[in-house]
């Protein structure tokens, strides 16, 4: 291994890191953990990045931003080991086989998303009655227990269809839990899980800015719990003169545009 000089790669993205990287040591299949601005700026929920994943909980993205380390990419070419292969491998087919005994057979009365195995399927499922109906919106004051109508389903399933590149999963494993992004005007990104939501429902908007917030989000790479909800309560502090236009210079009177505003500033530490 090697440490290289990673300057030239500073207040890059998370993604667009990666891509640098693989690009300089000329190793396309190399897989690189990067961090954006907010890890740099040792941001208390910054996220390390990686291809299809992330390790965003408890602000460890902040922890390499405080090394001075960008990146780490490796290019595996050596062989695995086993100890008792014959036994490991008929353990991996057996769990193949349950995987698809339960991909037909999801668990009857469950959510759709929880009813299979995985991650809870935010990519290949649409429904989202549970989620929008049981969680809190906003800075997890309201709920809206009507909302999930015939025509939100329309429209957020077009949405999502319209979003998504194509299914994908982790390394030889036939679930699809994850996604790739693409809406219009900015990069390609991965997406999983309940990040699908986080930002629509702190800004109490739509589908469509939720997936495209979320895109920048995860360039500057931020824990999609935790930046969303921080962004919603310190509006709500806003709208009730706890914090005001001294502490928020600025600051746009469109809803949308103030969750952009206050991600911007959050990974720059502006404020």
């Amino acid at each position: 291994g090697e440490i290289r000089d990673a300057s030239f790669m500073k207040g890059k993205g998370a993604i667009e890191t990666e891509e640098l990287i693989r690009q300089e040591l000329n190793e396309p299949k190399a897989q690189v953990a990067a961090i954006g601005l907010a890890g740099e700026n040792r941001v208390y929920f910054a996220s390390i990045e990686q291809g299809r994943s992330s390790a965003s909980r408890g602000g460890i993205g902040a922890v390499m931003g405080d090394k001075g380390l960008k990146a780490i990419a490796v290019r595996g070419t050596g062989d695995v080991n086993i100890a008792l292969p014959d036994e490991f491998l008929e353990l991996c087919n057996e769990v193949l086989e349950y995987i698809k005994v339960r991909e037909e057979k999801p668990i009857p009365g469950v959510m759709p998303i929880l009813a299979g195995l995985g991650s809870p399927q935010e990519m290949k499922i649409h429904d989202e009655k549970w989620h929008t109906e049981s969680f809190m919106w906003g800075n997890s004051r309201h709920r809206r227990r009507d909302f999930w109508t015939e025509e939100v389903e329309k429209e957020w399933t077009e949405t999502m269809k319209n979003a998504q590149t194509r299914l994908i999963s982790c390394y030889n494993c036939p679930l699809k839990c994850a996604a790739t992004i693409s809406m219009p005007g900015v990069q390609t990104y991965m997406m999983k899980c309940f990040s699908k939501l986080t930002y629509t429902m702190a800004a109490m908007s739509n589908l469509d800015f939720g997936l495209k917030i979320a895109q920048r989000a995860t360039e500057y790479g931020v824990d999609a719990f935790s930046a969303p909800q921080v962004m919603a309560f310190a509006l709500e502090l806003y709208e009730n003169d706890i914090l005001t236009e001294n502490d928020m210079p600025g600051l746009p009177s469109s809803n949308e545009e103030r969750f952009y505003w206050l991600l911007d500033r959050i990974v720059r530490r502006e404020g």
